[in-house]
């Protein structure tokens, strides 16, 4: 009798630790897992959850994804270990549409993602009277039609992507965008969790030299309530030593 299929697509959080049990559980019943996430280190700290581990540290999503069905040919169970929320900020789209096509079975095990955490730190209990955006500058540098919400709080992820090589004309028209929105002495976090810096508008673009891949800033809104505001700033600023 054929037995069916089953990709399980899940997450350690933001650091092994904060594996849930019930990820543990879904990880021993596997044929395989796969990781391009885990270091050495790591690794063997996940092994004794696992049948088979295959950990590829810097293995592209594409070269990943096809070692992976490739591998149901002689196995039913197989989970992709990734970190952070298994579809924020990721490919992981792919995943679910290829195991689709081949009717495999998918399963997501949710985790602690780099959103959850930043909101925890920036103490987000309420938000500006128009909400919370979220920008994916992975995402939106291709689209032209992107514009600044002042009246919104904002965190714009993968801020890395302004550093890459060829790109200082997409950082300088970042800077500029933002710079036309806000007043030059709006303030800017720069949180690279746990630890966050208090800057400005202003000064954003020499800090942008330093940010790295898990780099996020957030904007708050303009809104004409300064003392909430102004007692969140005070929280923030007190967050501990950052970029």
């Amino acid at each position: 009798m054929k037995q069916n299929k089953t990709l399980l697509l899940c997450s350690y959080g933001l650091r092994p630790e904060q594996m849930t049990i019930e990820t543990i559980a879904q990880l021993r019943s596997c044929d395989m897992v796969f990781s391009n996430s885990l270091n050495h280190a790591d690794a063997e700290r996940f092994k004794p959850y696992c049948r088979e581990l295959r950990a590829l540290e810097g293995c592209g999503w594409e070269a990943l994804t096809g070692m992976v069905f490739k591998a149901f040919s002689n196995k039913n169970k197989i989970a992709f270990l990734t970190y952070g929320n298994p579809f924020f900020l990721t490919p992981a789209a792919i995943l679910a549409e290829k195991a689709a096509r081949r009717g495999i079975d998918f399963k997501v095990m949710e985790g602690v993602s780099s959103f959850d955490a930043i909101i925890n730190h920036l103490r987000m209990g309420e938000y500006a009277p128009d909400g919370l955006r979220l920008v994916n500058l992975g995402d939106s540098f291709v689209n032209k039609a992107r514009k600044c919400t002042p009246s919104m709080d904002t965190l714009f992820f993968s801020l890395w992507r302004v550093n890459v090589k060829g790109n200082s004309g997409i950082k300088k028209n970042f800077v500029k965008e933002l710079s036309l929105a806000y007043d030059r002495l709006h303030p800017v976090f720069i949180i690279d969790h746990p630890h966050s810096v208090k800057t400005t508008i202003a000064l954003l673009e020499c800090r942008i030299d330093k940010v790295c891949l898990t780099t996020t800033i957030y904007i708050p809104a303009v809104i004409k309530n300064r003392y909430r505001r102004s007692k969140l700033f005070f929280v923030h600023k007190k967050s501990g030593p950052g970029i």
